[in-house]
């Protein structure tokens, strides 16, 4: 009894766990979807103050996901999603019965559909895994006289990504289910900071070139000071602002 009572509270543990690295790779792919949102005629301005920076942060977002989402589908590796279910089939064929409403034997039939569900994705997860072991994690000469090469010869598309982290999201909500009898919507809550970062730089780029401000008396200038003290952008303190 207490070998069971092992084997469950280990794939419990192990499912949490699972579920908070996929809450880093979801968050980091929002983050990349709302930086593209910016990446707009009527937006861009905002960008464009840190273009260089942005474009590091995408390079090291998406690297981080790829590689994330390898370790994810690997099935060599003792902590995948694949190695998890593959021990949640083995503790079914017991016939302990801790799914929550379904037989072992309908749990089991749910677990090699979701195994069935990643083997479809093999040559996507593939591309993925090549991705790492040829770029990301380390670099084949090919590709680092060439990095252009992992764009043509291993193209993996943002929709293909989102397509890996919808099936790993679903198959997860599902067992954790089954497992804590709760429901679970795996999302992040927080995920417009960097949305809310440039919104600060457009409104402060909007400022900056206000000609009114300055007619009246406001030293924009002292606003980028790391010192800045309230009230000090105006020339005169008792100015009063006139309505342009």
């Amino acid at each position: 009894m207490d070998n069971i009572n092992s084997i469950i509270n280990d794939l419990k543990t192990d499912l949490n766990a699972l579920i908070k690295r996929f809450l880093t790779i979801q968050s980091l792919f929002e983050q990349i979807k709302i930086l593209k949102q910016w990446e707009t005629s009527s937006r861009v301005e905002a960008i464009q103050r840190g273009a260089y920076f942005f474009t590091l942060v995408k390079i090291s977002f998406r690297k981080s996901i790829e590689i994330d989402l390898h370790t994810l589908y690997e099935y060599k590796s003792k902590t995948s999603l694949i190695k998890w279910l593959r021990r949640a089939r083995a503790y079914a064929e017991t016939g302990n019965n801790d799914f929550s409403k379904l037989t072992s034997a309908q749990y089991i039939k749910a677990i090699d559909s979701h195994l069935k569900r990643i083997e479809d994705n093999s040559d996507l997860i593939k591309k993925v895994k090549d991705r790492r072991d040829k770029f990301w994690a380390h670099i084949d000469i090919e590709y680092f006289k060439d990095p252009n090469k992992l764009y043509t010869k291993i193209p993996v598309l943002e929709s293909d990504l989102e397509k890996l982290i919808k099936l790993s999201r679903e198959i997860m909500e599902y067992h954790y289910e089954k497992w804590f009898d709760a429901d679970l919507t795996i999302e992040v809550k927080s995920i417009s900071n960097i949305d809310e970062v440039l919104r600060h730089v457009r409104a402060f780029n909007r400022v900056w070139r206000d000609k009114n401000l300055s007619r009246n008396g406001v030293q924009l200038y002292v606003y980028k000071k790391d010192n800045y003290i309230e009230g000090s952008s105006l020339k005169d303190s008792s100015h009063q602002f006139i309505k342009p």
